[in-house]
């Protein structure tokens, strides 16, 4: 996906295609993505029609594309990233990071400790 000038992108709205192929990508769901886009799994169904996400939707886009992208550098194989997104870790009371992506405040949580491993740092 070719990188979207952020200032000018948050205000616009992102095609769905563009969440299906990250989707596709992080091996997710149309439930999955449309919680972490925090719309309803009937509206990411009708927006297949439409085609467009709502800029709020759009900008998690962005958050998550930003951080599946540090994911895989981190672990350097999508296949391992996406099953750490499944796998429950202690440091987050037994839920998977999958189950944090749907705030920003998640989304953050899980890229400190994306960094953590990145650095060596284990908690």
């Amino acid at each position: 996906m070719p990188a979207p000038d952020d200032d000018h992108i948050k205000r616009d709205q992102l095609p769905l295609s563009m969440a299906e192929d990250l989707a596709d990508v992080l091996d997710l769901t149309d439930k999955e993505m449309a919680t972490i886009l925090t719309i309803s799994i009937r509206t990411y169904h009708r927006l297949k029609q439409k085609g467009l996400l709502n800029p709020v939707a759009s900008e998690r886009l962005l958050m998550l594309k930003d951080l599946a992208e540090y994911g895989l550098e981190v672990f350097e194989d999508q296949s391992n990233f996406n099953e750490w997104l499944r796998f429950p870790l202690q440091e987050l009371s037994n839920n998977s990071p999958l189950n944090l992506l749907d705030t920003a405040t998640g989304i953050a949580r899980i890229k400190t400790i994306l960094g953590r491993i990145d650095y060596g740092v284990f908690s």
